[in-house]
């Protein structure tokens, strides 16, 4: 890459990296989410204080964003979410100045060299666990976290250290997949696929020649495969159907179909293998715990279809009566908070977004809607910043030109 190692350059970078930190991760949000987002924060005020821009359309998406949660909450408020009211409005700052600051492709390098090095230390974590040496993990313990569902009692159990995740629940210590510093495996499939997505539209082209971004992506493309997630091989098809529709032309007919089967046919194969194999034959494990969350959210959906039960309202209690302790399937949770006009309005807010950064339409752009929807009816993934940002304005080779003060851009 071509960054120079100059004061901004590292300072984008940090911000890069506790947005990664603040994402889906175990210890860092899990157990530590109040001074990662204050510092998270911090950083981003720095680079703020550094290039005083900040562009007019990011502000009104902010804007738009907070007004649904306004009126989906107005009704329904929780005083004691306010913590989530806090992270929410530290996530739209940060995206605010972070936008506006980095151009797309600043984003996608800085993103991917530093998953790329989490990804190398999740290789190793995950070999020595394979072996049953978890324990021997510098910085290894364990935590326990009590929960309460329908007046019963459990715990959950929580193997890790500040760098990797071992396994939680009833693993017995480790998953047998590769989660890297993440919640679980498939969190940590949806990092990995969307460094993949970056890569094959083009975002690193200017920084990475082309052996070092094929080296990279196959690296990543065996990191999802480590991960032994479904949702995380067939987000990985898409992403290569999205490739092969967006780029095919007469000319790279013969070049990139052969590479789109190729990869299509090993993630096929390792989709029917180990642990992947058992959970579609057996239909046990996360199976069974999706299929739950989705039928019981999308019952608890239908009390309050028109403006939902509120973002920042604490429904625990109403998914304890169904069973589910923590809802993964984030397209029916916001079904359940928003009600069906508003999410239908905040998916479109995204899936526009989608078309603006990827510069995509049609086919292509009805593939990445459907990655969206894959990502967040697995996982909960919507609000992530990872996925957020896609709203956003990114800064332009226009931008370069504008002044080093307070500059608001349209």
């Amino acid at each position: 890459m071509t960054f120079k190692l100059k004061i901004n350059g590292i300072l984008k970078y940090l911000v890069v990296l506790f947005v990664i930190l603040a994402g889906p991760t175990t210890y860092y949000v899990y157990f530590h989410s109040a001074p990662t987002h204050i510092v998270l924060l911090m950083l981003s005020i720095l680079l703020f204080i550094r290039n005083k821009k900040i562009k007019k359309k990011n502000l009104k998406v902010a804007f738009t964003i907070i007004v649904l949660l306004v009126i989906v909450s107005i009704f329904h408020f929780d005083i004691s979410r306010v913590n989530s009211i806090i992270i929410m409005l530290i996530k739209l700052i940060v995206i605010c100045i972070m936008c506006s600051n980095f151009k797309k492709e600043e984003f996608a390098t800085c993103f991917i060299n530093l998953m790329l090095v989490e990804l190398l230390v999740s290789f190793l974590c995950f070999v020595v666990c394979i072996n049953g040496l978890e324990q021997t993990l510098p910085g290894y313990f364990t935590q326990r976290v009590d929960y309460t569902v329908g007046g019963v009692e459990g715990y959950y159990i929580y193997y890790l250290t500040p760098y990797y995740t071992v396994g939680w629940l009833s693993t017995g210590g480790f998953f047998g997949r590769n989660a890297g510093l993440f919640s679980e495996p498939g969190m940590h499939a949806i990092m990995l696929n969307i460094c993949i997505l970056y890569i094959l539209a083009g975002f690193v082209d200017e920084y990475f020649d082309k052996r070092r971004k094929r080296i990279i992506l196959a690296v990543f493309i065996l990191g999802v495969l480590t991960t032994k997630s479904i949702g995380g091989y067939v987000e990985l098809l898409l992403i290569v159907s999205f490739f092969m529709t967006r780029k095919i032309t007469v000319n790279s007919l013969k070049k990139d179909i052969p590479i789109g089967i190729g990869l299509g046919v090993i993630t096929l194969l390792t989709l029917f293998y180990g642990t992947v194999f058992d959970r579609l034959l057996n239909q046990s494990g996360s199976y069974v715990t999706r299929l739950n969350d989705t039928v019981g959210g999308l019952t608890l959906a239908t009390k309050n279809v028109f403006i939902g039960m509120g973002f920042f309202t604490d429904i625990s209690m109403d998914l304890e009566k169904l069973g589910i302790i923590n809802m993964s399937n984030e397209l029916v949770q916001l079904l359940i908070r928003f009600g069906f006009p508003i999410t239908v309005l905040l998916l479109t807010l995204s899936v526009k977004g989608m078309a603006r950064t990827f510069d995509c339409k049609g086919l292509p752009l009805f593939i990445l809607a459907l990655f969206l929807i894959v990502v967040i009816s697995g996982e909960s993934f919507f609000w992530e910043i990872s996925i957020l940002v896609w709203m956003f304005y990114w800064k332009t080779r226009i931008d370069d030109n504008t002044e080093p003060r307070i500059t608001f851009r349209n």
